[in-house]
């Protein structure tokens, strides 16, 4: 009995690794990569549409800067970024 039980919590446990979202599982990327992944959002209170990137809760991302390479979001009458992190963010 005691190893039906010990089958049965393993099983529990390796189901609980959360969801797959695409950010997660992004590892080391260049700021190119990593800004086409975003979602439009529309802000409520002001109408201003912005392109979201964002890094899920428990993501390990690395953005891998080129020489003299800048990380920055754009802000224009075009459009403009947003960045949103939940989870780890290195920029190197």
């Amino acid at each position: 009995m005691k190893y039906i039980g010990l089958v049965v919590f393993i099983a529990f446990l390796s189901g609980c690794g959360g969801d797959s979202k695409s950010s997660s599982s992004q590892g080391v990327v260049s700021v190119d990569d990593f800004k086409k992944n975003y979602e439009t959002v529309i802000d409520s209170d002001t109408g201003v549409t912005y392109r979201q990137i964002t890094v899920d809760e428990g993501a390990q991302t690395t953005i891998s800067l080129k020489d003299n390479e800048v990380f920055s979001l754009t802000s224009s009458d075009g459009y403009s970024e947003k960045l949103v992190v939940k989870g780890n963010l290195t920029i190197k």
